[in-house]
């Protein structure tokens, strides 16, 4: 009574959407304790003219395969419905929320709901974490005609494969409605490996390489499956946390906590990441150069970019937080797997498609100078590909200048200068490097170019056009890089002190 109580201006909105179709109420609810508090949450809005039926799903993990019997049954009963999905999601305390992870919660596997025992006392305790959560409902004839334009296949012939589209839909639409709750930070992409192995041209592709090649297309199918489970990121709500809380600790060691930016310039970037398919590509000047972008971008509730890594750092413990942290592994070589590449095309083009940010270093190299490095093609050619494969436009490349008043590394370039051979890089390696950072060097500079915008992507065979657009991206990272004070200090002494 007393949580009923507690909640009782959420409980008063009826869930039911408008209209007078059957409703079908879809919860996303795999605990005793969400069932019983969303259905008497329906019931206390009856409407005896309308009917209604409850199906209780598991959607908040996409591992595990989805038990649509009693969706599907829903769907023959009310072939003409409204789909409402409904949720009970749980907010952080106050204090979670400015400590950040802690080791209980790796323990726990990082679910940030309370134990399912303990669900009804930390509910009647700290109502104020409890959220009734309406996603937008669908109409069931909406929905199979989008189904159709996704997959090529029939609601009514692919009973069960729609039925699976529609929870898909639903878990889509209430993160999107919690994520106004916990924030734009947390938006993940959901269902990544299920939607791309049903699109319709994946599939048309598959068959095509597999004609050529002469191979069955179920081997050709289980290949991709192999390469697209090993090159899929899963990032998740605490490990988007783990991972902006450890950028924000090895920056903190030796540079100040709050970043040098603008924050028109900031406000202009989040519109075009909201609005279009875009890549945010930064200059490299330290192994930490990848811990900026993260940083500003969650620290400022944006979407966090997935960024890439080779295959050789999807290793025990490093792969498995780095998988669901954003990170995507590509294998260095693959020009002649056909079944790689279209895969990778085609995970790259879903995120464009879905307005995902992509991040990394356009120079592939350290600058050991502070001057720009010529642009690396390769990960931007991989990029425009899936965005050509998946026919995005208004692709938006945004350059980005990072710099620092004063750079770690420079020590390590002397060295190398002088004949020392670079260091072969290690867990132990990075161990010394980070605690090497705890010295002051100043503040961390970030600074946005102009986009280069592409109406669409250019043909990948087009050396010239993607080489034209890395250089225009360097041009312009170049322009908004600043004059910081050591830069300006150090440039005086060497044209007082030529030679020296």
């Amino acid at each position: 009574m007393r949580l009923q109580a507690a909640l009782q201006a959420q409980l008063d909105v009826s869930p039911s959407p408008g209209g007078q179709q059957p409703v079908i109420f879809l919860l996303d609810a795999d605990r005793r304790f969400d069932r019983n508090l969303l259905t008497h949450w329906i019931n206390a809005h009856p409407d005896p003219d309308r009917e209604h039926v409850i199906v209780c799903l598991d959607l908040r993990d996409d591992r595990n395969p989805l038990a649509v019997e009693a969706l599907i049954d829903a769907l023959q009963r009310h072939p003409r419905a409204c789909v409402a999905p409904l949720r009970l999601s749980w907010l952080q305390t106050d204090h979670a929320k400015t400590s950040g992870p802690r080791l209980r919660d790796v323990l726990r596997g990082g679910e940030r709901r309370p134990p399912s025992w303990l669900c009804d006392r930390v509910a009647r305790l700290n109502p104020e974490r409890v959220h009734l959560t309406v996603g937008e409902p669908g109409a069931t004839l909406g929905l199979a005609d989008r189904f159709l334009t996704k997959t090529g296949l029939s609601a009514e012939t692919q009973r069960e494969e729609f039925a699976v589209f529609i929870a898909r839909q639903a878990a889509v639409v209430l993160d999107i409605a919690e994520r106004q709750l916990i924030g734009g930070r947390y938006k993940v992409p959901r269902y990544v490996h299920q939607s791309i192995r049903s699109n319709r041209a994946f599939k048309s592709g598959l068959r095509t390489i597999a004609n050529e090649a002469q191979r069955s297309s179920k081997e050709v199918r289980s290949e991709a499956n192999v390469y697209l489970k090993e090159m899929i990121s899963i990032p998740t709500r605490f490990w988007l946390d783990v991972w902006a809380k450890l950028c924000e600790v090895c920056l903190g060691l030796g540079y100040d906590k709050a970043l040098q930016y603008d924050p028109a310039d900031l406000e202009r970037v989040r519109k075009i990441v909201r609005q279009y398919p875009s890549a945010l590509l930064w200059t490299h000047k330290t192994y930490i150069d990848g811990f900026v972008v993260p940083k500003i971008l969650f620290d400022n509730n944006f979407p966090m970019p997935h960024f890439f890594g080779g295959a050789n750092l999807n290793i025990p413990i490093l792969g498995f937080f780095l998988r669901r942290a954003g990170g995507i592994f590509i294998r260095r070589s693959f020009q002649d797997n056909e079944v790689y590449k279209l895969s990778l095309k085609q995970y790259i083009g879903y995120l464009m498609e879905k307005r995902f940010p992509m991040t990394w270093s356009f120079e592939g190299t350290r600058s050991r100078l502070g001057k720009l490095m010529p642009p690396k093609y390769g990960l931007l050619k991989y990029v425009l590909e899936g965005a050509h494969h998946a026919g995005s436009q208004d692709i938006h490349i945004i350059p980005v200048s990072v710099s620092y008043d004063l750079v770690r590394d420079a020590e390590e370039y002397a060295r190398e200068q002088s004949g020392t051979p670079k260091a072969p890089e290690s867990v132990g390696w990075m161990v010394r490097y980070i605690k090497s950072l705890a010295r002051p060097m100043g503040r961390i500079h970030v600074d946005f170019g102009e986009p280069v915008r592409l109406d669409t992507a250019p043909d990948p065979n087009d050396q010239l056009a993607i080489s034209k657009i890395a250089f225009q991206v360097a041009v312009e990272a170049n322009r908004v890089t600043p004059a910081t004070f050591p830069a300006v200090v150090s440039t005086a002494l060497l044209g007082a002190f030529p030679g020296r």
